[in-house]
């Protein structure tokens, strides 16, 4: 219309161009900035529209439709509450507190220092250790307590006294260190740590020997404590040239020094224990047999002796035993058996105590040793009857007792003895004979002048 009325057309032509424009460009860039989507699904059917209603549609409304809100969303489901899990341990007990520690605990005494440089010399009477490391007087206290040790004492005798200053002056070079004499605070004397009392030195009293080197320690609360010295104070020239004796001087307590401990000797180790000596069981055996057959055929007895210890060597034969028979006869007192006596070599692991337990056998089942073959031998009856005398020294010489020796089984030194007893008989027979013969000749001669003189007269 407003072309006819003569506007121009062409405006409004080009204002839809532009918009078409806008609307291409802000399309291709939301598309180039948009990430590639998934493909679409394709579109559901559409329900079928409702058949056209008879009645005439209500008019447009002339405002325009409110905005409705929208609608609220259901609330999301509620979770299940959770399941009950196993209970709970129950807790473990608190440690019992530690009990309270009481007031005023004194301190624990210090270690003794590894590296100390410690000399150690031995008296008739205790064991001294000398620490070159200096300290004061109640460190070396503590330090020697701590070893089982205390300072330096001596008895009243004094010889202590000189051999504990040689001992630290002449052999270890200590030309001053603390002893236990020490005056504490609140008496008077001097004492020593351990709480004695410090006899006179050489018959003079210790408060006129004692030197005060710093009198301020009387006043002080730690006291006056002493070191061993030399009277004369000065390098040592010798034993030669200047005579040495020890000496105390007084001094503060906190001065460092060398110290002298005192301790127990060593226990002395137990005399040696006397040599094993080898023992023998004195044994006694008593056979039923007939002695007079015995006797009688030469060299009969001596076999019988050497079977008996054969029987007992083989029944103690693993201990190497050595069996001596040293004595047979017969008990013509009481029953005419024949007694043999032995001696059985003891092992050295064997006893007084316990021999009896080693010749538990022979003394108790001596038929089991000698079987029936032997007693059959000799013609023995059973039983069979043993003893053990006693034990004694296997090389001291057997016991001494009645012996009947039998004929053909005495040994060469009972031989000699025989043959010297029947040389004295023979000589003594002789003599007599040979002195019963001159009396005769004297006697005859004396009458034969007895008859002579008669005659004359």
């Amino acid at each position: 219309m407003r072309e006819r009325n003569g506007s121009p057309r062409p405006r409004l032509g080009g204002l839809l161009l532009y918009c078409s424009l806008v609307l291409l460009i802000g399309t291709a860039s939301a598309q180039t900035a948009r990430p590639p989507q998934p493909p679409r699904p394709p579109p559901s059917p559409k329900p079928p529209s409702p058949p056209p209603s008879p009645f005439p549609s209500p008019p447009p409304s002339p405002f325009p439709p409110s905005p409705m809100p929208p609608s609220p969303l259901p609330p999301p489901p509620r979770p299940p509450p959770p399941s009950p899990g196993p209970p709970d341990p129950p807790a473990p007990p608190s440690p019992p507190s530690p009990p309270p520690a009481p007031p005023f605990v004194p301190p624990a005494p210090p270690r003794p220092p590894a590296n100390d440089t410690t000399y150690t010399f031995m008296t008739n009477t205790a064991t001294y250790a000398l620490y070159r490391n200096r300290a004061s007087w109640t460190t070396a206290l503590e330090v020697c307590r701590a070893r089982g040790y205390t300072l330096a004492s001596w008895a009243a005798s004094n010889q202590e006294l000189y051999d504990i200053f040689n001992g630290g002056w002449d052999y270890f070079y200590a030309a001053e260190f603390w002893v236990g004499v020490v005056r504490r605070a609140n008496k008077t004397v001097y004492e020593f740590a351990d709480g004695g009392a410090v006899p006179a030195i050489d018959g003079t009293p210790v408060d006129d020997y004692i030197v005060l080197a710093d009198p301020d320690c009387l006043t002080d609360i730690r006291g006056c404590c002493a070191t061993l010295t030399d009277r004369m104070v000065g390098p040592f020239l010798g034993g030669l040239q200047t005579p040495r004796s020890p000496k105390l001087v007084v001094r503060n307590c906190l001065t460092q020094f060398m110290y002298l401990c005192k301790g127990p000797l060593p226990p002395s180790p137990p005399p040696p224990s006397p040599p094993a000596r080898p023992l023998a069981g004195n044994v006694v055996l008593r056979f039923t047999m007939d002695y007079v057959q015995l006797t009688t055929v030469a060299g009969r007895t001596q076999q019988f002796r050497q079977a008996v210890a054969d029987k007992v060597a083989a029944e103690y034969s693993e201990a190497g035993t050595t069996v001596n028979v040293y004595e047979l006869y017969q008990d013509t007192a009481t029953d005419g058996a024949v007694v043999v006596k032995l001696l059985v070599g003891l092992p050295s692991s064997i006893n007084e105590n316990s021999a009896a337990n080693y010749l538990f056998r022979l003394v108790n089942t001596p038929s089991i040793i000698f079987d029936n073959t032997f007693r059959s031998e000799y013609l023995i009856s059973t039983p069979i009857m043993a003893s053990l005398a006693n034990t004694m020294e296997l090389n001291s010489p057997p016991p001494s007792g009645v012996q009947q020796l039998a004929s053909g089984g005495a040994s060469e030194q009972d031989k000699r003895k025989v043959g010297l007893i029947a040389g004295l008989c023979a000589g003594l027979g002789l003599a007599l004979a040979m002195g019963g013969v001159a009396a005769y000749v004297v006697l005859k001669k004396r009458r034969a002048s007895m008859r002579k003189i008669h005659e004359i007269h």
